[in-house]
């Protein structure tokens, strides 16, 4: 599949496999392992598609990895947080399919926390 960038600045993606890509706004043939950290930084699928930005939903990173986080909480996977009960970053990484730094996830992890204990 080809892929453009959404502006004339080059897309750099670097997935947590150590796998590179740039996409460039000519168009580059993107492999399957990557589309889905592409279009979510706004890769497009056509040279002539006009992307509004105005009424384009922006791709909410936190709320991305809050959700992720609600689910390994709700889920019962033993390999989704560590001993100190923080997430584990690999087991997080593969929901989102995007990297996640720890400051981060410790973070969001907080506020998911204190919002649950809330309720």
């Amino acid at each position: 599949m080809k892929l453009y960038a959404p502006t004339d600045e080059a897309v750099s993606i670097g997935l947590t496999s150590g796998h590179m890509l740039v996409i460039e706004r000519a168009g580059t043939e993107v492999p399957p392992i990557f589309r889905r950290e592409a279009i979510s930084r706004g890769c497009l699928t056509s040279p002539d598609e006009v992307v509004d930005l105005e009424q384009e939903p922006e791709f909410d990173r936190k709320k991305v990895i809050a959700d992720a986080i609600r689910l390994m909480l709700d889920g019962d996977n033993e390999g989704d947080f560590k001993n100190d009960g923080t997430p584990n970053l690999i087991a997080l990484q593969k929901r989102v399919g995007f990297q996640v730094q720890r400051e981060e996830a410790d973070a969001i992890f907080k506020e998911v926390s204190e919002e649950g204990a809330g309720a």
